[in-house]
């Protein structure tokens, strides 16, 4: 997302480093930057126009930046009490059990200890550091004006750059700028004259494992939660504009949100296309009706990918996806803006939150869980009915999974990759932050706890996170802990997909939308933009830098960029995944250029 805050940390019992001086210098050359703290050991910057929420933790120790809220779903207190210990990683435990919210914690330098960075578990608001002249810097992205203060020998790091090419999860993880590092979700970073000590808090694994919810108990609390972060977010935001999709995700919080009291949505919008197979207006409305809101209708525009464009919007810390449907973004923040939202509200990630996906591995799961009374013909029937596979070869890979003889992550790296990159094992590219320690996981959990990984690059930068503010409140830490501590066959009950979160909401949402089997596919509308891109497309992916450095096969690569290779594969998510990276990559390297 667009940069929030900008921190900068130092000892505080010396004085601030001359580099800081020459910060404060260009901070104020800057008009739309203010400072909301400036004490010994932390100065802080927001932007005037979306300034944000500052809290003191625990007795001047330092500061939680952004939204933060009680259990409950009530505002934290501006100053919190977390407890006699002054230690940071008690701290940050207590912070994150007792509270939720999109936030980062900043703990100031103490007579014996270091600077510390704790970001929460959701990674809702990302936490970049790097550190230059005696100071450590931490922001929520990189704004342009702020490269100067970046290492001074900074580089694209390209085995970084190659990892998210075999996994796109890792584009939300390690940044691929030597000097420039991350603190991961759940994690408190402590930082040293020599480096830092990273220590995991929180993680999807640990979550799963700490807690076991039964299905009857989750069916009456998943609404229950759900409503409560939905109504903190859009209370906390203002008016928001909310999008009905025409699937269950975007409807679940659609229910939540007019119950909230006192909760303004501005406009309910449908983005649809042209094609049957994505077009969702008919169950958008039928939702809309059922909720008793408007909706607002938007077709979706034949559009290009504009390979410059999407390199010069490429400003942040890391690529991002969220801008290669250039027209959407566009028209979506515009209507916002018009509107007077200061928030848009998505249904995105309950795709692997409520389990989506159909997979065998599921009847590993209940082999581990119920024992061989959990593998009936019944229930071998059923996924293989779900998954579209024969009986025989669901028994096969649910036994060798429950066996632990593929307990691997899940990767599919790209066929117009390389070939060393399609061979590279975990030890080489190892696998996103969340998709780690999954090995005492159960199958279908770890399926899913995979699929979580990928859901952190919704946050990434887009106009409609520039201009606006993007929420996407399934993805909040309750709900994460919530559906992580059900076991994957319940939340699969009767190889059906979302089966627990249907049930948990019969009778509040359209009978017809539940029981509903299919799911809109863009498919045919993004082959199209493609298409049309080719012109453009074709030379800039192939004389650029991602085949230059022989991260992709170039022979390959030209045989994909073809219209009719793209109408017979009807899959295009590696190109877009290459065309994101690659114009971030360009866009670096163009600075680099021009600063050396």
């Amino acid at each position: 997302m667009a940069p929030r805050f900008i921190a900068c940390l130092w000892p505080g019992s010396r004085p601030a480093p001359e580099a800081f001086e020459s910060f404060r210098r260009e901070a104020g050359r800057q008009g739309d930057w203010d400072w909301i703290l400036q004490s010994p050991g932390l100065a802080i910057l927001t932007r005037h126009d979306d300034p944000i929420s500052v809290r003191d933790l625990h007795a001047g120790q330092g500061v939680v930046l952004g939204d933060l809220f009680r259990a409950d779903g009530a505002p934290a207190a501006p100053e919190l009490n977390l407890g006699r210990s002054l230690d940071p990683a008690t701290l940050a435990k207590a912070l994150m059990s007792r509270n939720w919210g999109r936030y980062v914690a900043l703990f100031k330098c103490g007579a014996d200890r270091e600077p510390g960075l704790f970001r929460d578990p959701s990674g809702a608001l990302d936490c970049v550091t790097w550190a230059r002249d005696g100071m450590t810097y931490a922001a929520s992205d990189v704004a342009p004006w702020c490269r100067p203060f970046l290492p001074a020998h900074l580089a694209i790091d390209w085995r970084t750059v190659a990892g998210m090419l075999v996994d796109p999860a890792l584009i939300a993880g390690p940044i691929a700028l030597d000097g420039v590092e991350t603190v991961d979700p759940g994690e408190l970073r402590l930082i040293h004259l020599g480096g830092a000590e990273r220590h995991r808090l929180w993680s999807p694994a640990r979550a799963a494992t700490a807690a076991t919810t039964s299905a009857q108990e989750a069916r009456l609390r998943i609404p229950q939660v759900v409503q409560a972060c939905v109504g903190a977010l859009a209370s906390a935001r203002g008016p928001v504009l909310a999008e009905l999709s025409g699937g269950l995700d975007s409807a679940i919080v659609g229910a939540a949100l007019v119950r909230t009291p006192g909760s303004k949505v501005v406009d309910w919008v449908n983005y649809h296309v042209s094609d049957r197979q994505g077009d969702e207006r008919d169950y958008a409305q039928l939702v809309a009706n059922h909720l008793g809101v408007p909706l607002t209708l938007v077709a979706k525009a034949d559009t290009v990918l504009d390979p410059h464009a999407l390199t010069r919007a490429s400003t942040g810390a890391r690529p991002t996806l969220n801008r290669l449907d250039g027209h959407y973004d566009s028209d979506v923040t515009d209507r916002a803006r018009t509107a007077g939202a200061r928030a848009i509200l998505t249904g995105q990630g309950g795709d692997s939150l409520f389990y989506q996906m159909p997979t065998a591995l599921m009847l590993a799961d209940r082999w581990r869980d119920r024992g061989l009374r959990g593998v009936t013909p019944l229930s071998v029937a059923e996924v293989a009915l779900w998954t579209r596979q024969s009986a025989w070869r669901v028994l096969h890979t649910a036994g060798r999974a429950a066996l632990g003889w593929d307990a691997g992550p899940l990767r599919h790296p790209a066929d117009l990759l390389s070939d060393a990159l399609r061979t590279a094992s975990a030890d080489d590219i190892p696998p996103a932050a969340w998709a780690q320690d999954l090995r005492e996981i159960a199958p279908g959990k770890r399926r899913q706890i995979q699929g979580l990984a990928h859901t952190l690059n919704f946050f990434g930068d887009c106009a409609r996170a520039t201009e606006v503010d993007l929420i996407h409140p399934l993805l909040s830490q309750p709900i994460l802990e919530l559906l992580l501590s059900i076991s994957a066959a319940d939340l699969t009950e009767g190889g059906r997909d979302r089966a627990l979160v249907r049930a948990a909401y019969a009778g509040q949402l359209p009978a017809r939308l539940l029981a509903r089997r299919s799911k809109g596919v863009l498919s045919a509308y993004y082959g199209r933009m493609l298409a049309a891109s080719l012109t453009d497309l074709r030379p800039w992916l192939l004389e650029g830098p991602l085949v230059r450095q022989g991260l992709v096969n170039r022979k390959r690569l030209e045989a994909r960029l073809d219209v009719d290779d793209l109408i017979w594969r009807g899959d295009y998510t590696d190109i877009t995944l290459l065309a994101a990276v690659q114009a971030w990559v360009c866009q670096w390297e163009g600075l680099k250029r021009k600063s050396t």
